[in-house]
């Protein structure tokens, strides 16, 4: 049987393989013999590369390369080889996907592009970013900015700054991420609200959320806040319930942190139902938890309750973080305490020994010693 099936199985992969390398041929001698339909042909054959592997992909973009410059003129190459480029870094290949973005920022720079070099260097500082790899992305939005500088357009400018500033935040340097998003305002505030597009909206809304962030990491809570507030303004009027949502939930930390407790559970309770009407399961979850402690802190049990319950539904859907469990184990044996449910808080204080940090805590060890009295003596 195996004899019969291990052939078999070649058989299908190599005429599967075949088959994906005659297609990609095909639209790659239609973007030669159709001109006017290159673009439509390129988006077929990058979607036919999503599903080559590296030993099939590798050999056929250098024909696609090729191809492309021969026979598509400067401006369709350098949107090619970006499409490339995000192609190859989706798929890890990032030797391939930086040779294909320095082509494209190559032939930019040599038809005096300076707006598309910009836009190929800011792409790439989004990749690195993704990859937690933020000096290198740091550089490129710079260069990105440099380019965009050059070419006179603001809002790009403004794109690449609130860029860096994300960045900046990402890698937990508040100080440089206020910095850059005070230069990024200061750009999209210059600007007239005829030149922002809806992407540019989003952008500017983010920008502010990123500040609130930012400020918040610097414990500015004032600051925090107003950014927080401008940014809500924005969502409002773009009618984007998903970032109002989102917005809330940051803003709910921060009125925490404040010791503001009605304001943070009314804005995080709108995160909630913002995050469970957009499936956003895992923000729902922290949420949840989020409200069930300030609920306690304000002795509203049966409400504490009721948002463990949900974060433990929730739970059933999606992974908990380990700092998402430690914080629900905290808050289910405070409320399995006051229950007088001794045994169960105790049972429940005990799964913290899978966190030494937890465990190592003052408090921790006050409850753990207090419910286990308490359960002995109901024995």
């Amino acid at each position: 049987m195996y004899r019969i099936l291990f052939p078999v199985i070649l058989l299908l992969c190599g005429n599967n393989l075949l088959g994906q390398t005659i297609l990609a041929d095909n639209l790659l001698q239609k973007i030669i013999d159709d001109p006017d339909n290159q673009f439509d042909h390129l988006r077929a054959l990058e979607k036919e590369y999503s599903a080559f592997n590296e030993a099939a992909l590798i050999p056929h973009l250098k024909k696609a390369e090729k191809v492309i410059l021969d026979h598509l003129d400067p401006r369709s190459q350098i949107d090619a080889f970006r499409s490339l480029g995000a192609l190859c870094w989706s798929k890890n290949f990032s030797a391939e996907a930086l040779s294909f973005y320095d082509r494209s920022i190559e032939i930019s720079l040599s038809i005096e592009e300076f707006l598309e070099a910009g836009i190929g260097y800011w792409q790439l500082a989004g990749h690195f970013s993704e990859r937690e790899k933020y000096p290198q992305a740091l550089e490129r939005v710079y260069k990105a900015n440099e380019y965009f500088i050059l070419s006179g357009d603001m809002m790009w400018q403004a794109k690449a700054r609130s860029m860096a500033a994300s960045i900046g935040y990402r890698a937990h340097n508040y100080i440089l991420s206020v910095e850059e998003i005070e230069k990024s305002l200061l750009l999209f505030r210059s600007l007239e609200p005829s030149q922002f597009n809806h992407a540019d909206s989003i952008e500017f809304m983010s920008t502010l959320n990123t500040c609130g962030l930012s400020y918040a990491g610097l414990r500015n809570e004032e600051k925090a806040i107003a950014c927080y507030a401008e940014a809500e303004k924005v969502a409002v009027l773009l009618n984007n319930k998903f970032w109002i949502g989102l917005i809330n939930g940051n803003k709910g930390h921060v009125f925490a942190a404040r010791g503001d407790i009605d304001r943070a559970i009314r804005s995080l309770e709108i995160d909630l139902r913002s995050s469970l009407a957009f499936k956003q399961y895992r923000s729902a979850m922290s949420s949840s938890i989020s409200l069930s402690d300030l609920c306690i802190r304000k002795n509203q049990w049966t409400a504490a309750k009721r948002y463990l319950d949900t974060a433990r539904q929730l739970m059933k859907t999606v992974k908990a973080s380990r700092a998402s469990q430690e914080r629900y184990l905290k808050n289910l044996s405070k409320v399995l305490a006051y229950e007088g449910k001794d045994e169960q808080a105790y049972a429940t204080l005990l799964r913290w020994k899978q966190s030494s940090r937890m465990l190592g805590s003052p408090e921790s060890k006050l409850l753990l010693i207090s419910s286990k009295s308490r359960a002995r003596l109901n024995c």
